[in-house]
């Protein structure tokens, strides 16, 4: 039996309907199974030619190349991103509450200084507000990470392409679903406005996320 004939037997991703001989086609493989990085295979091979494979790597060990479930699934990038989001949301909700709780009150013209408060009760107030600027900076950024995300993902897997036009419909349509209930010209200018950053963040890092 040649090897090919037992790369296709023992080929893992056979039962979801992907073979081997799919990198061969012209048509780019399945969006939804296949991770992103073979997208970028082929858009690699449309400019130069060929398959970025060293001689030692040929295409047919990507039979054991599976997606992963969690990176490259909607789910699984929705979730992670709440859970990014959240922790990012919590630190930054941290350092303001800690600079807002040791700053001291500024005192108007003519008015008394007020009483110094007990070193518990100013401890307890503090970890309050902390707590309070915690939540709620958690809970915006969970929202717009995995809202952003999901349907960046989604856009990317309905076009069957990773550029910066997923990018650029997942923020239109982050800025206006966050302005949903202000009025037409609020979510015009949310959507403009993360568009415009979510282009500016993708022109930053190359294009690398």
């Amino acid at each position: 039996m040649s090897r090919a004939n037992e790369a296709k037997e023992d080929d893992r991703n056979a039962h979801l309907g992907l073979h081997v001989d799919d990198l061969s086609k012209d048509a780019p493989p399945n969006a939804f199974l296949f991770p992103r990085t073979f997208l970028d295979m082929h858009l690699l091979h449309d400019r130069v030619g060929v398959y970025p494979f060293l001689p030692a790597y040929p295409p047919q060990l990507l039979q054991w190349l599976q997606p992963n479930p969690i990176t490259e699934s909607c789910a699984g990038k929705f979730c992670l991103s709440a859970a990014m989001g959240y922790g990012m949301g919590n630190v930054f909700g941290l350092v303001l509450g800690s600079y807002e709780s040791i700053t001291p009150p500024v005192l108007l013209p003519g008015q008394r200084e007020l009483p110094k408060v007990p070193w518990r009760e100013s401890l307890s107030g503090s970890w309050r507000t902390t707590a309070g600027k915690c939540r709620y900076w958690g809970n915006n950024f969970m929202i717009i990470s995995a809202m952003f995300s999901g349907l960046e993902c989604a856009s990317e897997k309905i076009r069957g392409r990773h550029d910066v036009g997923n990018e650029l419909a997942a923020g239109c349509a982050t800025g206006a679903a966050l302005a949903a209930g202000q009025g037409i010209q609020a979510q015009c200018l949310g959507c403009v406005g993360f568009a415009a950053f979510s282009y500016a963040i993708n022109v930053f890092t190359g294009g690398k996320f």
